[in-house]
């Protein structure tokens, strides 16, 4: 056996082999004959190996085995798909019916970034962690050693208006400098351990100085990023 520990569990859940009928109607004939019994025949059939050869026997013997060892996994892996079942990571996926016992279920970190213009009191961030996630400002970026948690505005006459960091891009307009980084700081630091948050009314964050209403840094097409 290769583990022997199993000759156990076969002894308890399986059943007895069978004698051969052939074995059984040639011993009731030489008993009726009233001759004996060859030793041989009885090691026939009481050791399979014998009977049929190492390998046939062996092979047979290894997959109840196997069948035993997967039992057993099972016992332990389905408590574990059950935890993996109460997540919704993979909800918004196809075939969620069956990812859902799946470790990506569970989710990981990622960093949120979103953009929004700011020239109205009606713009807002809604800021959402799904799969149990919690929103972290202090989160520190592996690749960098640094904290993922940046802000900034990108004027109307940028190339691109889909950053998310200060460093992706150059802000030939100081348009950042405009805002309010202690104000927003402090009202993302109480979303802190949140699954979700809003902070409405972008435009207070950065308030336009007088004189700067044609600048592209306050235009429509500003955009403001977290």
């Amino acid at each position: 056996m290769t583990w022997p520990f199993l000759n156990w569990l076969c002894c308890c859940f399986m059943k007895k082999r069978k004698r051969s009928f052939e074995g059984a109607l040639k011993r009731a004939i030489r008993r009726k004959l009233e001759l004996g019994v060859p030793k041989s025949d009885l090691r026939l059939e009481e050791d399979p190996f014998l009977l049929l050869g190492y390998g046939m026997n062996s092979y047979f013997q290894v997959m109840v085995e196997l069948m035993i060892m997967v039992g057993l996994i099972s016992l332990v892996t389905i408590p574990l798909m059950g935890t993996f079942a109460s997540f919704d990571a993979l909800e918004s996926y196809p075939n969620f019916s069956m990812n859902k016992y799946t470790l990506g279920n569970i989710g990981g970190a990622d960093a949120f970034c979103q953009q929004s213009s700011f020239d109205l009191a009606a713009s807002a961030f809604n800021i959402e962690c799904k799969g149990g996630a919690v929103i972290n400002m202090d989160a520190i970026a592996q690749n960098t050693n640094k904290p993922i948690f940046d802000a900034g505005i990108i004027s109307a006459d940028a190339d691109v208006n889909t950053y998310c960091s200060r460093t992706a891009f150059t802000d030939s307009q100081s348009c950042s400098d405009y805002l309010d980084m202690d104000l927003l700081t402090s009202e993302l630091n109480a979303c802190n351990g949140k699954a979700e948050c809003k902070i409405t009314n972008l435009k207070r964050l950065a308030p336009e100085p007088a004189g700067l209403s044609d600048s592209p840094c306050f235009d429509q097409q500003a955009q403001m990023f977290v």
